[in-house]
């Protein structure tokens, strides 16, 4: 993860500024989502590898 001072130089480089509290947020509610997709991700991976092992299983 880039730090404090990235994330506010990145977020400031267009149009739009923030200030250091509206930085936080935003990062961390990236961080969830990133957080939410990668569990998402892990389920589907452990359920296609569930399934080949059954179908292994039943030939």
């Amino acid at each position: 993860m880039i730090n404090e001072q990235e994330c506010t130089k990145i977020l400031n480089e267009g149009e739009f500024k923030f200030s250091h509290e509206e930085m936080l947020q935003i990062r961390e509610f990236l961080t969830t989502l990133a957080l939410i997709e990668f569990e998402g991700y892990k389920k589907k991976q452990n359920k296609s590898s569930n399934n080949e092992c059954n179908l292994l299983q039943e030939g």
